[in-house]
């Protein structure tokens, strides 16, 4: 009777662990932070290269100039920040 619980127990684990475990260490694009390096080749873009794909073919990885920028640190006494209601 006992070798029946600890069986059930040990598979109730480890189909929990497999169940949640990809989507807990997944990385997502939800939470990624936004691409602001492109290739460029001969004078164009070139879109939908990695880093690595862009230097391979001879392209050139260059910083955007629009880059998005940390934000600063805001101080306790600044009042918040609304912002407007759209409907």
């Amino acid at each position: 009777m006992k070798n029946i619980r600890v069986a059930i127990m040990m598979t109730t684990a480890a189909a929990l662990l497999l169940a949640s475990g990809p989507a807990a260490f997944a990385k997502g694009k939800a939470g990624s932070t936004p691409q602001n390096h492109h290739c460029m080749k001969e004078g164009a873009d070139v879109t939908g290269k990695t880093k690595k794909q862009c230097l391979k073919d001879g392209g050139k990885w260059e910083k955007d100039a629009g880059a998005a920028k940390p934000t600063e640190m805001r101080s306790p006494d600044s009042p918040p920040v609304v912002k407007p209601v759209t409907k």
